[in-house]
């Protein structure tokens, strides 16, 4: 929309305009916005578990474009890893179920059979273009017999 307004200013006749621009947006026009990672579910924080057991976490997050998610263990004595989806490992299973009309990814963290050097925390990571963010340690303590 344009605005004019005409004065005179010292005898000086003059047009002065103004140029509105209005825009109405429909939501559905947003479908492909970008959302930061956040984590919205996991296990229980704590777990206790007399070995051998099978730990099973879990993790959900969510976000556009949806977030990948990895699992790092942090044992008591201070090592690190990392687990990744599609991990070659004889104890250690990472499956991902993504749900494209929610824009959520559940991540099933299982390691068959524990022992008491799987004690650690373990935390998931969500991660995609915009960043990556951590989830509180989930704590798992195994016992012997």
């Amino acid at each position: 929309m344009l605005v004019c307004n005409y004065s005179s200013f010292s005898n000086v006749p003059t047009l002065r305009c103004r140029a509105k621009i209005l825009i109405k947006f429909n939501i559905s026009m947003f479908n492909n916005y970008i959302v930061p990672p956040s984590i919205i579910d996991t296990t229980d924080h704590t777990t206790q578990l007399i070995a051998p057991a099978k730990i099973q976490l879990s993790c959900t997050a969510e976000g556009y474009p949806l977030p990948d998610i990895r699992w790092r263990k942090i044992s008591y004595n201070g090592t690190t890893e990392l687990f990744f989806p599609n991990l070659q490992h004889p104890r250690i299973s990472i499956s991902q179920n993504m749900n494209v009309t929610s824009t959520s990814t559940t991540s099933i963290f299982t390691i068959g059979i524990s022992y008491a050097n799987d004690s650690a925390n373990y935390t998931c990571e969500a991660e995609n273009k915009i960043r990556t963010i951590l989830s509180n340690p989930l704590i798992t303590h195994i016992h012997c017999k």
